[in-house]
Order: structure tokens, then C-alpha cells, then sequence
């Protein structure tokens, strides 16, 4: 039984991740309106806050605060290595997306 609250979309969208002053690029592998997947091979701890620059179509930004709930790590490389964030900071530029992809009406 899935224990999320919010429907995933899978998007693969460029991310700047910055972590104690330390920054890196991936791609989302998914996301929902309360939280995204980074794919990346770089580890780091539970509950680690992080902020997010998200690049998003139409050449827009969203900048997103979270803290890591969850880190994947593999031996094998072309597994989906990452970290799961819960967003707790969302501007209004990411939740417009959302909607526009969820096709939601409602606000949230």
C-alpha cells in the first residue's frame, strides 16, 4: 500500500542542490507537490536541510527549501541512486507547475 499523501510525476529536471555551502548538479528523478526525488550519486544524511534551485520549463526557476527523509545508495550504478527530499519551503512559480502537470484546480 503506497503511504503518500500526493500523487508523483516523474520529471527529469535540472537541479542545483546546495548542502552546508556546498552545491551540485542533478535531475529530479520525480516529484509531487510536497516532495522530489534527486538522482545523484553523492550521499547524504537523514534529515539534512537542503535548498533547491529546480529549472523548470519556459526557462523558469523555483527555488525550494526540504530536509533529506530518505538516501538511496546501490552498488550498481545504473540503479536509482538519490536522495528523497520533503519540500518545506515551495514558491509560488512551483506550485503553479504542479498544478499545471497534476491538473489540479484546486488550490493547496
Amino acid at each position: 500500500m503506497d503511504k503518500r499523501k500526493h500523487a508523483r510525476f516523474i520529471k527529469r529536471l535540472e537541479a542545483r542542490i546546495i548542502i552546508d555551502h556546498t552545491s551540485f548538479w542533478s535531475k529530479s528523478g520525480d516529484l509531487s507537490e510536497s516532495g522530489l526525488f534527486i538522482r545523484t550519486n553523492r550521499g547524504c544524511s537523514v534529515d539534512t536541510a537542503v535548498d533547491i534551485e529546480l529549472s523548470l520549463p519556459g526557462n523558469k526557476v523555483s527555488f525550494l527549501k526540504g530536509i533529506v527523509r530518505r538516501t538511496v545508495r546501490t552498488p550498481i550504478p545504473i540503479m536509482k541512486n538519490g536522495i528523497g527530499i520533503e519540500i518545506t519551503e515551495k514558491d509560488e512559480t512551483f506550485r503553479d507547475f504542479v498544478k499545471s502537470i497534476s491538473g489540479k484546480i484546486n488550490e493547496y
